[in-house]
């Protein structure tokens, strides 16, 4: 276990070590934190199809294949804000012995809603719904919480992008040094609006969507030319149509609730009384071409036994832009489980390295190394090449 912890630390210290010198080298006019919206919005939807099969001897060995799907969305604004965060598997497996088929499914998803109590302020009340199905369960097992929090997320992958396209102005002498911050913030507005202008105008939208952030840097008076000029404009197309940049966010959030079960999974099973439920976001670009997100979750039942019973849940993620086709990515997840009197703590460690290449018309290529290690059980290893399509 501890060596488990001090390796994770290494990599994350080692990235955020990278990202620190990466940012020095390179300063621009504005931060993360410059860029404030009225509403932020984000939304994603990934499939990753696989199949693996073995002959040997004209002897088929392994059989099997499955599929993963994630959807996740997200709107805030000063009055409400929405989540909904999906994920769905499924896999078969051929018996090389009896040649029958075995299958397997599970589905889990997480439905919220809040709404700011005041529009200054970042203090809001929320309702979430939690439901999950697997082929073992008779039911769904569906809950609700009702809680209250704090704080407040911004989506600042517009402004990541207007800097990205920066980047490739200043190399190919469209633009004779960083921008203004007022200008790289206009940027990043319009950028925001990429859905408005193809409402507004079309198929043809990007001729005006170019034009407006043209004038934008017209303005600010460090345009080699009066225009950005074809190489600019291909440049532009290279990081606004075809580049894939994983999502920028900054901000923080504590809520504290109470958790109701409304379905059981299981049939003649004792319903269990409700919980007190607390969680706590942070996200932050440490720099540019890195993000790191930081998610807790503890529950425990508001009985006798509030405080002795408990699930604890923590998961950390930290991607870092090796290119404008490598990322990096390190996750851990670690679980702690005290369910029972009779039970012992369960604790669960898995700790994903990933390269993801960003290949032609929505397609990555991942390859992940996972390690795994609960209590009572051997570290387990698994090294995975896979290729997953995103969709939007």
């Amino acid at each position: 276990m501890q060596k488990q912890i001090e390796i994770v630390l290494i990599i994350i210290l080692s990235c955020a070590m990278l990202s620190y010198f990466v940012s020095v080298a390179v300063t621009q006019n504005v931060s993360v934190k410059d860029y404030t919206v009225p509403s932020s919005s984000s939304h994603s939807l990934f499939i990753d199809p696989n199949y693996n099969l073995t002959i040997v001897s004209d002897d088929v060995t392994v059989n099997k294949g499955g599929i993963g799907i994630v959807y996740k969305t997200f709107y805030e604004s000063l009055p409400v804000g929405y989540s909904i965060d999906a994920t769905g598997s499924g896999s078969f497996e051929k018996d090389s012995k009896t040649r029958k088929y075995r299958n397997r499914y599970s589905t889990n998803a997480a439905v919220r809603f809040k709404k700011y109590i005041f529009n200054e302020r970042d203090l809001f009340g929320s309702v979430k719904f939690g439901g999950q199905f697997n082929k073992i369960y008779d039911y769904p097992a569906t809950s609700v919480t009702i809680g209250i929090g704090y704080g407040r997320f911004i989506n600042a992958t517009p402004l990541r992008k207007a800097v990205r396209m920066e980047d490739f102005l200043m190399k190919e002498n469209v633009i004779s040094g960083h921008l203004p911050k007022e200008t790289m913030l206009q940027l990043g507005h319009i950028i925001q609006r990429r859905s408005e202008y193809s409402d507004r105008y079309g198929d043809t939208y990007q001729k005006n969507w170019f034009d407006d952030m043209e004038d934008a840097m017209r303005k600010s008076g460090l345009l080699q030319e009066d225009y950005i000029g074809a190489i600019g404009i291909l440049r532009m197309q290279e990081v606004l149509t075809k580049e894939k940049i994983f999502d920028r966010f900054y901000g923080w959030e504590v809520t504290i609730g109470t958790k109701i079960d409304l379905t059981l999974p299981q049939k003649g099973q004792e319903r269990p009384n409700p919980s007190l439920d607390f969680s706590a976001q942070y996200s932050r670009p440490i720099s540019w071409a890195t993000q790191w997100n930081e998610r807790l979750s503890i529950n425990s039942p508001l009985s006798n036994n509030f405080g002795t019973f408990y699930n604890l849940h923590i998961s950390s993620d930290l991607a870092y832009e090796l290119s404008n086709r490598v990322n990096f990515v390190v996750r851990h997840f670690m679980t702690i489980d005290k369910l029972a009197p009779e039970s012992d703590i369960v604790i669960s460690n898995l700790l994903g390295l990933s390269f993801i290449y960003f290949l032609e018309n929505q397609l990555n290529l991942a390859v992940t190394e996972r390690l795994d290690k609960s209590t009572g059980t051997e570290l387990s290893t698994n090294f995975v090449v896979s290729l997953n399509y995103r969709v939007f």
